[in-house]
């Protein structure tokens, strides 16, 4: 087993260790989060979008918040303003009826602040381009297909001692070059932001201890009438990005 596998089935005993004192809680509906809630021990079977609002804070200590429906991307955790609070703490979609249920992170306005978390049945934690999203995240794992974080827009991120997949949004609108340097499989420390990327790039990615098993690399704000810019791809091992918009900017590899 890889370094990767090891740590991720480390974490996953850890997180899911005490699973067996869950309370099991069904909520029918949005659960929408105004005030300041605090939940323990607890399995929670939600039918519906967990919603953290202006002035809310959702604290979750080993719990298991896991979102059901009929279909992929139905319901989502959206932040509007709120703040998520979780320790020891699974969360994320489904696979109770045999068929993979993903849910989608809008950490589009608000703070997640994460320590010894699973995510797990995601389409991608996203940011926006109009509001901070932060991140900060502490023994943050990819549990069963998690897809990736996706580090664009305005988000703050910072990962310390986690294993997780990371998509980089380069914004290529001012032109620039860089080089990128995506070794996987290794504890990494690590900042990419508009100073190491290009000066499109208005978000920020910390990495302190982190492996990332995955990247991804996402060009953006393509256009025939922008500035030149270069991206070159030194040392990768494992990346998945858009091939087309690749040959687009002239990318060396």
């Amino acid at each position: 087993m890889n370094l990767v596998g090891s740590i991720a089935l480390l974490a996953a005993f850890c997180v899911s260790a005490e699973a067996s004192d869950y309370q099991t809680v069904v909520r029918h509906g949005d659960w929408i989060v105004t005030g300041d809630e605090i939940v323990s021990n607890q399995h929670i079977v939600l039918d519906g979008s967990l919603v953290l609002k202006e002035g809310g804070q959702l604290t979750l200590s080993n719990c298991h918040v896991e979102l059901v429906g009929q279909k992929s991307r139905e319901h989502i955790v959206d932040w509007q303003g709120g703040k998520l609070i979780t320790r020891k703490t699974i969360i994320g979609g489904t696979d109770r009826a045999g068929t993979a249920i993903h849910t989608v992170f809008h950490l589009y306005d608000g703070l997640w602040d994460a320590e010894d978390t699973v995510v797990e049945f995601s389409y991608g934690i996203s940011s926006s381009d109009k509001s901070p999203g932060i991140l900060k995240g502490k023994r943050f794992r990819a549990g069963r297909r998690p897809d990736a974080l996706i580090a664009s827009g305005l988000a703050d991120i910072t990962l310390e001692d986690s294993v997780f997949p990371v998509a980089l949004g380069i914004y290529t609108h001012q032109g620039g070059r860089a080089t990128l340097n995506l070794p996987s499989n290794q504890p990494l420390d690590v900042v990419f932001d508009g100073n190491s990327l290009t000066p499109g790039v208005k978000w920020k990615l910390e990495l302190i201890r982190t492996v990332v098993p995955r990247w991804f690399v996402f060009l953006r704000n393509i256009g025939p009438t922008n500035l030149s810019c270069e991206i070159v791809l030194e040392q990768v091992e494992d990346v998945i990005g858009s091939s087309a918009q690749f040959l687009y900017n002239g990318i060396k590899n």
